[in-house]
């Protein structure tokens, strides 16, 4: 999850990222696993000087007791991202965008 601390710097990721799919003619979404060194180095470079945070969770999908969120990429986050913020105390400022 990428957090941004206002508007202001979300509007500038998103200014540099969209200079940087004209100036490669990049038309997709950049995609990590998909896309050549270069390409990755370029979008690193990119996004470097921007003024972001990552937060980054790992779920052990085997470890959830229902199969059906497994199956609906949205459902799976939101309850994912609920059920840890109800387990550290803190659902009642739980926002997903």
């Amino acid at each position: 999850m990428v957090v941004f601390a206002n508007g202001e710097n979300a509007a500038i990721t998103e200014r540099a990222i969209a200079e940087l799919r004209k100036e490669l003619n990049h038309k997709t979404e950049f995609k990590f696993s998909k896309s050549s060194s270069r390409l990755r180095d370029r979008f690193f470079e990119c996004v470097a000087r921007c003024l972001f945070t990552v937060r980054a969770v790992i779920v052990r999908k085997e470890a959830l007791h229902s199969a059906q969120p497994r199956n609906e990429t949205d459902t799976f986050y939101c309850q994912s991202y609920c059920q840890r913020r109800v387990n550290e105390g803190n659902a009642g400022d739980s926002n997903l965008l």
